[in-house]
């Protein structure tokens, strides 16, 4: 018997008309429910992607075959330790993953990606990836896929490049670009660990002592602390410069004593205490270091910040450079390297103000710099946006949402609660009245609000500009001048600048609101920017959608009508089949 699109003469026949019409049920029903969370992302997040239309524009889930080249990467034998690490990463990275605008497959793009791992490096390990970070640049100025080149095959970078460009990543792809370039790092730290065998004057697959060991760690420490090459070291070279370290670097015995705390404590966990160890285990003392020496030297930096702001002078979170180069001999970075940092307050006429926040959190305080990153202070202001997103999680909030979060949110110089200034609360709308009534918490105005709402913690935002923040090796290796001033230097700009700020006036306060003698710049730059479908576009693709569903029901019907023929069939035969009555 021929039924339409079937013929279902026979039990096989009526078999696998079932079989496709539970395939095309179970189509149907995914389309519908990818539908539905369309419709549910585009409530939670009006402005992040369109209503519909999204469900149909990724056509490709590159999950499995990213995990599979990752894991061809970084070696099968690590993919248990690498997937738990992914997840680990994954929760780490969801609060600010949520919080960030959306492309319309519901991913971030390359400049977001480039963004967000920017900050997680910065707020856990204090690196500052280059390649992640802006320096001076607009974050989609280049793809953070191209820190990956000659790092890893290139059929894993194309990939990534490939998935970036297209859809997007997911948070669960985030993760795993994260720990490709956890593995970069490591395998980087891996080469130096190696060449600090080499000027130990051991073999990599020597087995040494701990005490051995702890030489080892120190030479690996001055080949990272050491911004100057060091292929033409020798063993005796790599003595005289921890001899040295240890006789002029007031720090060295904080630092000693982190070295031996991380070797112990790595040792003592691989249970290798009271055995010579190998190379691994060496490898894995170094990754310890690797992970936590930036969190450890960024005491240093709170103390800094501690002094700087203890002294500020110059209205909120900076200081007269008169001042500045009274504090001591740490404090010297002349005036144009300054302005090179993007520390400085122009502001006000002849009496440039440094920025404590800016300065801070700048190359001139980098401490240690390889080929791949360098080691710098934590941003204090992370945790402050980052608590912020965790509340929000969305791209946008609306002024009152903002300022009811604000005022209950403490900072190491900021009491809570308080009551914010009029000025605070007019600068709000101001941006939220050219935003569409939300504020971008991504973007440079809510950056430049924050901070006039915590000048301690965090930094003016500059205005994209084409000059690029150098360390100081980086700005001596430039312009062949010296980016610190002589004492003698120091005291006669010192004179010179007293002069300048008694001519200079700053803004007069108004009401006593001291934010007022903060300057602001106009002019938005979002992170990403991601415009709405027009509403003909999201009206076709609900058409298109409604269309496609009509036709499964009809097709379902259809399907329905032969199975119900298909089984009369079955059943006749089965009933021919039956031995007569006797």
């Amino acid at each position: 018997m021929a039924s339409g699109f079937f013929s279902v003469s026979s039990p096989a026949h009526a078999a696998v008309a079932i079989c496709v019409a539970l395939l095309l049920v179970d189509t149907a029903h995914a389309r519908l429910m990818h539908f539905k969370a369309e419709i549910e992302n585009a409530g939670q997040h009006p402005q992040a992607r369109p209503l519909v239309g999204g469900a149909w524009a990724r056509t490709r889930d590159l999950r499995q075959s990213m995990d599979e080249v990752v894991h061809d990467a970084v070696g099968h034998r690590h993919r248990e330790a690498t997937d738990v690490r992914i997840e680990q990463l994954e929760e780490t990275l969801r609060p600010i993953y949520n919080a960030l605008p959306k492309n319309r497959n519901n991913a971030v793009d390359h400049a977001t990606v480039r963004y967000l791992l920017h900050r997680y490096f910065v707020s856990e390990h204090a690196m500052y990836i280059k390649g992640l970070e802006p320096g001076g640049e607009h974050w989609n100025s280049s793809s953070p896929a191209t820190i990956l080149e000659d790092r890893i095959p290139m059929y894993v970078q194309q990939l990534f490049e490939q998935k970036l460009h297209n859809a997007g990543f997911n948070l669960h792809e985030v993760a795993v670009f994260a720990a490709t370039i956890e593995h970069i790092l490591h395998k980087e730290s891996n080469e130096r660990l190696k060449r600090a065998y080499e000027l130990s004057n051991f073999s990599l697959n020597q087995k040494i002592t701990h005490d051995q060991l702890a030489n080892v760690v120190y030479a690996y420490f001055a080949i990272t602390m050491t911004q100057a090459d060091t292929s033409s070291w020798t063993v005796e070279t790599t003595k005289e410069v921890l001899r040295k370290t240890a006789h002029d670097d007031a720090n060295w015995p904080s630092y000693k004593e982190f070295l031996d705390r991380i070797r112990t404590a790595t040792v003592g966990q691989m249970g290798a205490l009271g055995f010579t160890v190998t190379f691994e285990v060496a490898s894995k003392v170094i990754q310890s270091f690797t992970e936590q020496f930036g969190r450890f030297q960024d005491s240093g930096c709170r103390r800094m910040d501690k002094a700087l702001a203890s002294a500020a002078d110059a209205g909120p979170g900076r200081m007269k450079l008169s001042t500045f180069y009274n504090l001591g001999t740490e404090f010297g970075e002349k005036a144009k390297y300054l302005d090179r940092l993007g520390a400085l307050d122009t502001s006000v006429p002849n009496a440039p103000r440094m920025m404590i926040a800016n300065y801070i959190n700048s190359a001139a305080n980098c401490l240690a710099s390889t080929g791949l990153y360098s080691i710098c202070c934590i941003d204090q202001c992370e945790a402050l946006l980052g608590q912020l997103e965790r509340d929000i999680a969305a791209p946008h909030a609306t002024p009152n949402k903002i300022a009811a979060l604000v005022k209950d949110l403490p900072s190491g110089t900021v009491s809570a609660p308080r009551q914010l200034s009029d000025s605070l609360l007019n600068k709000l709308d101001a941006i939220a009245t050219s935003n569409n009534g939300h504020i971008p918490l991504h973007g440079r105005l809510f950056a430049q609000w924050m901070h006039h709402a915590y000048p301690n913690e965090c930094a003016f935002p500059n205005p994209v500009t084409a000059r690029t923040p150098l360390t100081s090796a980086e700005w001596l290796g430039e312009t062949g001048d010296e980016p610190m001033y002589t004492a003698e230097e120091r005291e006669k700009y010192a004179r010179d600048s007293r002069v300048w700020e008694m001519t200079s006036k700053v803004k007069d306060l108004s009401g006593g609101d001291l934010s007022e003698t903060l300057p602001w710049i106009e002019g938005e730059e979002l992170v990403a920017h991601h415009t709405r479908a027009s509403f003909g576009h999201e009206l076709r693709v609900l058409f298109r959608g409604l269309a496609f569903t009509g036709l499964l029901f009809s097709v379902g019907l259809h399907l329905s009508k032969t199975i119900s023929a298909g089984r009369a069939a079955w059943w006749g035969v089965s009933e021919k089949a039956k031995p007569s009555a006797m």
